[in-house]
């Protein structure tokens, strides 16, 4: 290879490892923010905190439609919830739907966690109590665990967390 080739892919291995680092960057700030469907501007995703929705929705697939085609071919998995379990989000947004009343327990990204992927004892969690079919969004790496199996889980990747969760 010629050293303006090396050069060049040296300088787009720097970018691509500086991009992929934001992914793993918590925000420096825990919030939960609160928003409706009426009143949701997609920017809101970017600031990386978990999202959630006064409304009642009647089904996720409706939102899969109306809000991903920003993200070059998204690829979307569902998934039923496991309660009593420490799960980390790998995906770009999760977004929890349970059928019944409940409470989801959240550690944010960043936050300290025990070897067996549990919190640490010193860790502030926070408690988000849902009503029956209420959208929450947890952005990516963040901890949650469920009280009750009837929640749906719709899962939306791009292609970094697609990438990632292929090599993790």
């Amino acid at each position: 290879m010629k050293a303006r080739t090396k050069w060049l892919l040296a300088v787009l291995a720097v970018l691509a490892v500086i991009y992929l680092s934001f992914y793993f960057r918590p925000p420096t700030t825990r919030a939960i923010l609160q928003t409706s469907l009426a009143r949701i501007n997609l920017d809101i995703f970017q600031q990386r905190q978990p999202l959630v929705f006064e409304d009642r929705v009647s089904s996720l697939q409706d939102l899969q439609g109306a809000w991903f085609r920003r993200i070059s071919n998204p690829k979307v998995e569902w998934y039923s919830g496991t309660p009593e379990v420490w799960m980390r989000n790998k995906h770009k947004y999760l977004f929890l739907q349970p059928q019944e009343d409940t409470e989801i327990l959240i550690l944010h990204a960043g936050g300290k966690r025990e070897v067996d992927g549990s919190p640490a004892p010193d860790e502030t969690l926070t408690a988000i109590p849902m009503l029956a079919n209420q959208v929450v969004c947890l952005p990516f790496r963040t901890m949650y665990h469920l009280t009750s199996d009837k929640v749906t889980l719709m899962a939306v990747h791009d292609w970094v967390t697609m990438g990632l969760a292929f090599m993790m």
